[in-house]
């Protein structure tokens, strides 16, 4: 297509949407190097910008192999393109939601500290103005996720967030089932209980996660 635009067929030319699709189907089929390697093409481009979409798109790459490093690496990017006029990398929730999965995912013993920053971030730059980032109820379900060592910091997120959902509840009900003894089961048992009172209504996962911490108690 490029090659076709540089003959004089300009209705061959490539698109943003093109690049983006080209990135997805790198990162899909080779991986995040090679994802990133299109983005940075993208960078160079004389005429078109990369998106947002474009950066949240290598970034999901490297979140999906929990490479937290190159995925916050890559918004640092997308905030930088941004912050020199690029409009259309508007950094986006759907960024910040990405960059946290990459924590949750990557195992590192800094996940949830790391975590709050970047939710907190997101929380003073929604009080500034710019209401796009105001965490929802999918950014503090991840956040808990991000807390998987530490069941008393992901409760402390359940009661932060407004809204609770059936995954807010089982994923720190999950934590309590990995710690073991009574008194996780016990909370894992209370947090059950205020599911039913708040017409939240359990699923099969809850419960699998309930059963485990009740077993840490029989054995």
């Amino acid at each position: 297509m490029e090659g076709l635009a540089a003959k004089g067929n300009e209705r061959m030319s490539p698109d943003i949407r093109t690049y983006n699709l080209l990135i997805s189907a790198y990162a899909n089929e080779k991986g995040p190097t090679d994802a990133e390697t299109v983005l940075r093409r993208l960078e160079m481009h004389p005429i078109i910008q990369p998106n947002s979409i474009a950066y949240i798109n290598c970034m999901d790459a490297y979140a999906k192999v929990g490479d937290a490093h190159n995925n916050h690496r890559i918004l640092s990017l997308m905030e930088k393109s941004y912050a020199d006029g690029n409009i259309h990398a508007k950094p986006t929730r759907r960024a910040y939601v990405s960059a946290l999965n990459s924590l949750a995912k990557s195992g590192r013993g800094d996940a949830g500290t790391r975590a709050e920053a970047l939710v907190q971030r997101m929380e003073k730059l929604s009080l500034a103005g710019n209401t796009e980032l105001k965490p929802d109820t999918t950014v503090y379900n991840v956040l808990i996720n991000c807390h998987k060592n530490s069941a008393v910091r992901a409760e402390k997120v359940l009661y932060r967030m407004g809204k609770r959902d059936v995954v807010s509840y089982s994923s720190v009900i999950n934590v309590y089932s990995k710690m073991g003894g009574v008194d996780a089961a016990k909370r894992a048992q209370a947090l059950l209980d205020e599911m039913q009172k708040e017409d939240v209504e359990p699923n099969a996962h809850t419960f699998n996660r309930y059963v485990l911490a009740a077993l840490f108690v029989l054995h």
